[in-house]
């Protein structure tokens, strides 16, 4: 398990079938809330960071599966249903963060994962030949999430963070691939014929 530290590259260098978790860190004296997209899925909730504090986060609610990165064209990112996402949004991590007004409530418990040990700090350069990819969910988290009330900052601008994932030529391989949840496979239909092409129906 490695952890996805902003990097000034910009890049992320994974495995294939690695997971990984988004390391957070708010530096504020207030709490902020966070708005995250993956491959240009938004998550559903919110997720909220409590002042001067760190959190791991390595699932998206309520999915029981974690983070794990998939190489392009294999069959766990057919699985993951990474085939028909945008090459501009495929393994684009991007967190929105935008403060709490003051005066802040009475504190809050982090919703994260306690983080355990150390994580390594990574980030691809532009020699390296990296190929893309994208995230699905595998395996079993058991992060838990809990609810609570939030009063933006309307007078902060809120803050985007982005980095994009790729793929390190080392490959690992197993077939335990799920799509994030949003991610639909169109459905194909023939096209139907001009009106004035359908033909009578005579009684």
């Amino acid at each position: 398990m490695v952890y996805l530290i902003e990097e000034k590259s910009g890049y992320a260098g994974l495995l294939h079938d690695e997971q990984y978790k988004i390391r957070i860190i708010n530096h504020a004296d207030t709490r902020a809330i966070i708005s995250f997209t993956i491959d240009g899925i938004k998550f559903q909730q919110d997720l909220v960071i409590s002042a001067k504090s760190l959190g791991d986060l390595e699932t998206i609610p309520d999915t029981g599966k974690r983070f794990t990165f998939f190489a392009k064209d294999t069959d766990e990112a057919q699985q993951a249903l990474l085939s028909d996402v945008s090459s501009q949004d495929l393994g684009v991590v991007s967190a929105t963060f935008t403060l709490e007004r003051k005066p802040e409530p009475r504190p809050m418990r982090l919703f994260f994962a306690p983080t355990r040990g150390g994580g390594d700090s990574f980030g691809g350069g532009g020699t390296r030949s990296f190929g893309a990819g994208g995230t699905g969910l595998s395996g079993r988290s058991n992060q838990m999430f809990g609810q609570t009330t939030f009063d933006r900052d309307l007078l902060f601008s809120p803050v985007t963070i982005n980095m994009r994932l790729v793929h390190d030529p080392d490959r690992i391989k197993r077939l335990d691939a799920h799509p994030i949840p949003g991610r639909q496979k169109p459905v194909a239909n023939e096209v139907p014929p001009p009106v004035g092409d359908i033909p009578e129906t005579r009684m």
